[in-house]
């Protein structure tokens, strides 16, 4: 309640204002965790976004209303920001379509730029196709063409299926999760090499559990950087208690601790580019437990 107050919005963001371009219809602004500072959904001050499989349920987050309102049918798309799994936990939670473009894709004007080097906006949707719709629409097409990743759309009316893709499986992350996940998920590769013959390679990727603590030491000082002007004049007791509790955490973040996250952060790319010098993804359940009655994996997401 109270950032609106403190940040009007003024001006449709640029991946708003591009849909709008395009004929799009907007529905309506979703629900969502307070500050994206959580996956749950609950916020305590729009309250829960639920589930539409099961209201006695989460819906996932940060991005919570946009998934809940694709799933239950309300519109074919939805917008959200993922810095940490804001689009791609809601979605897996919801049995929907969740992408989080490459980094420097769209153009965060607009964006609250609450985690700047991990955050970005992404889509929410029914289908494959509709997210490729969408995706397309908000391609940031301003910066000059060295400038931005190389962009390759595929041809919707295109029937041949793509052959050879290779999916890297690291099997202790992989299976660090409940048994009716992991059994989906192991289901959902055998579909892939049974209906396309894609091969799953199992790899090693290092220093995993460093990396969760960079990416988390990462977000949450840029977080506490890019509120600083707003939190400094603000009631405490106005943000919900979980909030609270997280930007207590993240405030205790040194400028040491955020640098040494870049250096751990370069190594892990050093890391997957080798993997991905002999795999094309690397797959793994997009959440561990059993939040809802329906989840999904992050190469088989659907309805």
């Amino acid at each position: 309640r109270w950032l609106g107050k403190a940040r009007p919005c003024e001006a449709d963001a640029a991946c708003v204002a591009q849909l709008r371009a395009c004929g799009a219809v907007l529905a309506g602004k979703t629900n969502m965790h307070e500050l994206g500072a959580g996956t749950s959904g609950i916020n305590p001050h729009h309250g829960s976004a639920r589930n539409p499989y099961n209201v006695g349920k989460v819906a996932g987050g940060s991005s919570s209303g946009s998934a809940a309102v694709v799933c239950a049918g309300l519109c074919p798309v939805a917008l959200g920001v993922d810095g940490g799994g804001s689009v791609r936990m809601p979605a897996a939670l919801c049995g929907v379509v969740g992408f989080k473009p490459t980094a420097g894709r769209l153009s965060n004007a607009g964006v609250l730029p609450l985690n700047w080097t991990v955050g970005m906006a992404g889509i929410l949707a029914g289908t494959v196709e509709d997210a490729v719709v969408a995706y397309s629409a908000i391609v940031d097409q301003s910066q000059p063409s060295y400038l931005r990743p190389e962009l390759n759309l595929p041809m919707l009316t295109s029937t041949p299926s793509i052959s050879n893709v290779r999916l890297a499986k690291y099997g202790k992350w992989f299976n660090d999760s409940s048994e009716d996940i992991r059994t989906c998920c192991d289901k959902a590769l055998q579909t892939l090499r049974a209906q396309y013959g894609w091969e799953t390679l199992d790899v090693t990727v290092p220093e995993i559990e460093e990396m969760r603590l960079a990416h988390y030491v990462t977000i949450g000082s840029e977080c506490t950087a890019s509120l600083a002007k707003y939190l400094d004049k603000l009631k405490r007791s106005e943000i919900g208690w979980d909030v609270r509790v997280a930007l207590g955490v993240y405030g205790s973040f040194s400028s040491r601790a955020y640098l040494n996250s870049q250096r751990l952060r370069n190594r892990q790319m050093f890391f997957h580019k080798e993997i991905f010098k002999t795999a094309d993804v690397i797959v793994s359940p997009m959440t561990g437990y059993s939040l809802s009655v329906h989840h999904s994996c992050n190469t088989h997401n659907r309805i």
